[in-house]
């Protein structure tokens, strides 16, 4: 019997990719993808999307490693690992693939949420991609795509104690996006938000996703206050 909670994606250039689905109990508000770490789809990853979704909405994690290394899960110990299969995957392809799960996920544009690996790709989805906005937890590149600028919101969450995205990229990321939501986290490191590792930070978890919940809603509601185009 297949899980219910899986689900086929199909790109536009033919690649299908899994996604771990989870549904609200009643009609998704909107659509949610979610995007993993260096580690892939984790039981942690499962449960945020549960977490969302019982907020009302649909939530997708597309398997970004489907391309380069399916089916893949790897432990946190091994974080070397999980950069080796990182650095083989292409940055068309994950777009080509996060836009994938834009479509499957609602009949409205979705909002992104992602987390180090996956906050570099949602600020870039916010870039190029036909969404409604993006959330972008430590996004650990983002540094490098700063010529190119969001057409959606974004808001930014960083801890301020991130060795890997110390205060001189953290400026940077925020002089260049200086209309977008940016909050910085004064007691957090790197993956504060993640209560499976060991950097997590309980009080900024909590408070960045209240202030997730509240954007998506902002979101959301704006989106659907647009005229219809002709």
């Amino acid at each position: 019997m297949s899980n219910p909670c899986t689900a086929t994606i199909e790109a536009r250039d033919g690649h299908q990719l899994q996604g771990y689905l989870a549904q609200p109990e009643g009609p998704a508000a909107a659509g949610l993808i979610l995007l993993h770490e260096i580690f892939g789809i984790t039981e942690s990853m499962k449960k945020l999307a549960h977490e969302y979704a019982s907020q009302g909405y649909r939530v997708i994690v597309p398997a970004l490693f489907d391309r380069v290394a399916p089916n893949t899960v790897i432990p946190y110990e091994q974080p070397a690992r999980g950069r080796e299969i990182a650095e083989q995957c292409r940055l068309d392809h994950i777009l080509m693939d996060i836009e994938a799960a834009a479509r499957s996920v609602h009949d409205r544009p979705a909002a992104v949420i992602g987390f180090c690996w996956g906050g570099t790709y949602a600020y870039l989805a916010a870039c190029d991609l036909d969404i409604s906005g993006a959330v972008s937890y430590y996004g650990t590149r983002i540094h490098e795509h700063l010529h190119k600028k969001p057409k959606h919101p974004v808001q930014f969450h960083f801890g301020e104690q991130d060795a890997l995205v110390p205060a001189t990229v953290l400026q940077k990321i925020r002089n260049a996006n200086p209309c977008q939501s940016f909050y910085l986290y004064h007691e957090a490191g790197h993956a504060f938000a993640n209560a499976a590792r060991n950097s997590f930070h309980a009080a900024s978890a909590a408070t960045a996703y209240n202030r997730t919940l509240d954007f998506l809603v902002r979101l959301f509601d704006k989106a659907a206050s647009k005229p219809p185009t002709h």
